[in-house]
C-alpha cells in the first residue's frame, strides 16, 4: 500500500488506515490526492456535482484500488453519470461481492452512486437497473463499512453484514417498507417513515407516511400529502424520490377535494418561482414531473395566470424533444368536455404528427367528437382505434361509444353485442366513469325496447355507480331520464331532470350538451325561448344537424341557410388549402375536419323548399361577380360558388335539381 504524505490522525477517513495495513503492499493502493482547482473544471459537467465529504477524500487520494481491484473508487476524471437520462445520479465505485463461493460465476459487481439532495449534502447507494437505493448517509461510513466487509467476507449476505456495519442503518429499513406495506404493517412501515423523512425528504416518502398514517387512523395524513409536494425539488435527487404512480399530485385531490385549492397554491410558486430558475439538461423524469405539475396547474381553479400555451413554450425552451404527451392530451379533453371540437382536433393531429405512441388515445378522443357529434364515420374511428391493441381500458370505452353510435342510429342487435364486449373488459359493478355510462346505455336500451321497469332500474343503477364529479356523465343520465318521464307521461319529472342536466353541463360549459338538451326540453314544454337559445348555441359550435332540427319548431323566418353557407365555404376553403399544401391521399377524409361538410350537406336536405331559392340567390350572385373578371381567383366569392353547388346537390327537390343543370 502507498503510503500517504500526511498524518493518519488528520485524515477524515484514518480509521481504514489500520484495516489496510493487515495487507500487503500489493493489496492495496491509494492514488495521491488532486489539485483543489480541479474540482472546478470538473463540477461543471456534473449536474449534481460532488458532495464535502467525497471532495476531501479526493482531495487525500484521488481514486483507490483495493482488494486487489475487489473495491476500487474512481479518480476525479473518472466521476460519471450512471446513465444520459439519469444525470443527477453520479457513479463513483465499484465493488465485487462474492454471494456463492461454490459457483465460478458467484462474484456480482456492484456500482455504487450518490446524489445531492435539496439541502446540498449528499446520499450514497447502490445503481442498478436504472433505479437508484439510498444506503448512507456520509461518505466515510460508506467507505468503513465496506472496508470492513470486505475484510469479514461477503458471503453470505452482504446486505444484513452491511446492516450491522452501518452507523446509521435506517436506509437498510426503508428498503422493507414496501412489503411491509403491502402486507399491512402500517405501525412498522409509520416508525421507519418518521424517522426516514428527517433524514432525507422526498415525495415518496411523504406519500407513502400519509398512507402509514391514513390506514392505521392517526391524525396528521392531509398534512403529510401536502408535504410530499413541498418537497419537490428540481432538477430532482433521484427517479426513486417520487412516488410510483404517474398522476399522484392529481389523486391526492381527488383522495381530499379539501386540499385542491392548496395544492395549486403550492405548485403555482414553485413553477413561478423555482422552476423558471432551471437549465441546461434535464432528465426525463424531471420532464415528465414538470408535465405533471403543469396539468394541474394548466386547469387549476385559483385563477392563475398561466396558460396551455405557456406551458408548451416552456417545455419546448427546456427541450424541444420532449413531447409533453399527457398535458396535450389532458388539454384535449378540456376542449371535448367544453365542446370545443375543433381546437381539440387541431391538437390531436398536432399530438399524431409528434408522438406515435399514443396513437390509440389520439384516436379514442377523436372518436368521441365524432360520436358525440352524430357524425358518419364513428365505427370507422373506433374500429381503426381497436385495431391497434390499445390497453383494456381503452378498449372498454371504445365499445361503449360504439354501442352509443349505434343507439343513437337505432342499429339495437350491433348495440347489444358492443355491451357485452364492454362486460368482458370492464367490472361494471364498481363505481368508475364507464361503469355508469354502461348501466346508461343499458337503460337505453331498455327505454328504446319499451321495457320501461327495467329501464327506471337501471337509470338508478347508473347514477349509484357514477362518480361523484364526472358531471358530463351526471347530466347526460339526466337528459335521458327527463326522456324516459316523458315516455311515461311524468313532465314535472322531466323537467326537473332537464333543469338538473343544465345544471351539470353549464358548470363544464358544455355547449352542445346544453343546446341537445334544450331542444328536447323545447319539444316537451313547446317553448320557443329554449328553442332560440339552442339554435344559438348550435350555431356556436358549428353543428349543422341540430340546427336543421331547431329550424322546424322555430316560429317566424329564419336565416339559417346563410350561416349554412358561411360555414360550408370556410370548409371547402380549409379543405382547398390543406389539398394545396399537401397533396393528394395524405390522411382518410374521417380523419380531418372537412368530413363535417356531410352534416352541413344533410341538414340541407332536411331543410323546406325555400332554403333552394335562397341558397341559388347568392350562388348566381357570386357566379355574376366571378364572370365579370371583377376578382380574383383566390377571392372568397369562388369559395361562395362552390360552396353553394355542394349544398345544392344535397336537396332532393326539382328546383335544386334543376338550379344545378343550369349553373353546370
Amino acid at each position: 500500500m502507498s503510503q500517504p504524505q500526511f498524518s493518519p490522525s488528520m485524515s477524515p477517513i484514518s480509521e481504514v488506515y489500520p484495516l489496510l495495513g493487515r495487507y500487503q503492499q500489493h493489496v492495496h493502493h491509494l492514488e495521491p490526492g488532486t489539485e483543489p482547482q480541479r474540482f472546478i473544471e470538473r463540477e461543471s459537467t456534473l449536474q449534481s456535482g460532488i458532495p464535502d465529504d467525497l471532495r476531501q477524500f479526493l482531495l487525500i487520494h484521488n481514486g483507490a484500488v483495493l482488494f486487489d481491484g475487489d473495491l476500487c473508487i474512481r479518480s476525479l476524471s473518472a466521476l460519471s453519470v450512471a446513465a444520459v437520462n439519469h444525470p443527477e445520479v453520479v457513479c463513483f465505485a465499484q465493488m465485487n461481492v462474492m454471494v456463492d463461493p461454490l459457483n465460478p460465476d458467484g462474484v456480482q459487481t456492484e456500482h455504487w452512486a450518490y446524489i445531492i439532495d435539496v439541502h446540498g449534502q449528499g446520499c450514497y447507494g447502490l445503481w442498478e437497473k436504472g433505479t437508484f437505493t439510498p444506503l448512507y448517509r456520509d461518505f466515510q461510513d460508506w467507505l468503513l463499512s465496506n472496508i470492513q466487509l470486505l475484510v469479514d467476507g461477503t458471503f453470505p449476505s452482504a446486505f444484513q453484514k452491511r446492516k450491522m456495519l452501518a452507523n446509521n442503518p435506517i436506509f437498510f429499513e426503508a428498503t422493507h417498507i414496501e412489503q411491509w406495506i403491502a402486507t399491512g404493517q402500517f405501525e412498522r412501515a409509520a416508525t421507519v417513515l418518521g424517522e426516514l423523512i428527517q433524514e432525507l425528504p422526498t415525495p415518496r416518502y411523504w406519500m407513502d407516511y400519509a398512507v402509514c398514517l391514513q390506514s392505521i387512523a392517526k391524525p396528521g395524513w392531509e398534512s403529510a400529502l401536502l408535504e410530499s409536494i413541498r418537497s419537490l425539488h428540481f432538477p430532482l435527487s433521484h427517479i426513486g424520490a417520487l412516488p410510483t404512480s404517474k398522476t399522484w399530485l392529481t389523486d391526492i385531490t381527488k383522495q381530499v377535494p379539501v386540499l385542491q385549492t392548496s395544492v395549486e397554491e403550492i405548485l403555482e410558486v414553485l413553477w413561478t418561482d423555482e422552476i423558471p430558475m432551471l437549465s441546461g439538461f434535464l432528465s426525463s423524469h424531471d420532464l415528465q414531473m414538470l408535465e405533471q405539475i403543469a396539468i394541474v396547474l394548466c386547469h387549476d381553479r385559483t385563477g392563475s395566470q398561466l396558460s396551455f400555451a405557456d406551458f408548451i413554450d416552456q417545455f419546448n425552451r427546456w427541450n424541444p424533444q420532449f413531447v409533453p404527451s399527457r398535458l396535450m392530451l389532458s388539454q384535449i379533453d378540456r376542449y371535448i368536455e367544453q365542446d370545443l371540437h375543433d381546437p381539440a382536433e387541431s391538437l390531436i393531429f398536432c399530438l399524431l404528427r409528434r408522438d406515435e405512441t399514443v396513437e390509440a388515445a389520439c384516436l379514442l378522443r377523436l372518436a368521441r367528437i365524432v360520436v358525440t357529434r352524430h357524425e358518419p364515420w364513428g365505427l370507422h374511428i373506433l374500429f381503426d382505434l381497436l385495431e391497434t391493441d390499445p390497453d383494456v381500458s381503452i378498449q372498454a370505452e371504445a365499445w361503449l361509444l360504439a354501442t352509443q353510435y349505434c343507439l343513437d342510429n337505432e342499429q339495437f342487435d350491433r348495440a347489444v353485442s358492443f355491451l357485452e364486449s364492454v362486460k368482458s373488459l370492464h367490472d361494471v359493478e364498481s363505481e368508475s366513469r364507464l361503469s355508469g355510462w354502461y348501466w346508461q346505455l343499458s337503460a337505453v336500451f331498455a327505454h328504446q325496447k319499451q321495457r320501461l321497469g327495467d329501464s327506471g332500474k337501471l337509470f338508478l343503477k347508473a347514477v349509484r355507480l357514477t362518480l361523484p364529479h364526472d358531471l358530463y356523465r351526471l347530466g347526460q343520465i339526466a337528459v335521458c331520464e327527463a326522456e324516459f318521464y316523458q315516455t311515461m307521461q311524468q313532465p314535472d319529472s322531466a323537467n326537473t331532470r332537464f333543469e338538473t342536466a343544465m345544471h351539470y353541463f353549464s358548470r363544464l360549459n358544455a355547449s352542445l350538451s346544453m343546446a341537445e338538451t334544450l331542444l328536447h326540453w323545447g319539444r316537451l314544454t313547446g317553448s320557443q325561448q329554449h328553442f332560440q337559445q339552442a339554435a344559438t348555441l348550435f350555431q356556436q359550435v358549428g353543428f349543422a344537424s341540430g340546427l336543421s332540427v331547431v329550424d322546424q319548431y322555430l316560429t317566424g323566418k329564419r336565416k339559417a341557410w346563410s350561416w349554412y353557407l358561411e360555414t360550408t365555404k370556410e370548409l371547402v376553403q380549409r379543405w382547398v388549402q390543406y389539398r394545396r399544401s399537401q397533396g393528394r391521399g395524405v390522411r382518410q377524409e374521417a380523419d380531418n375536419p372537412e368530413r363535417r361538410l356531410y352534416g352541413l350537406k344533410m341538414a340541407v336536405a332536411d331543410s323546406p323548399i325555400d332554403i333552394v331559392n335562397l341558397l341559388w340567390e347568392q350562388v348566381e350572385a357570386s357566379r355574376t361577380v366571378i364572370e365579370r373578371d371583377l376578382v380574383t381567383q383566390s377571392h372568397e366569392q369562388y369559395a361562395y360558388f362552390v360552396a353553394g353547388i355542394e349544398l345544392l346537390l344535397a336537396h332532393s327537390s326539382q328546383p335544386a335539381h334543376d338550379s344545378i343543370l343550369y349553373l353546370i
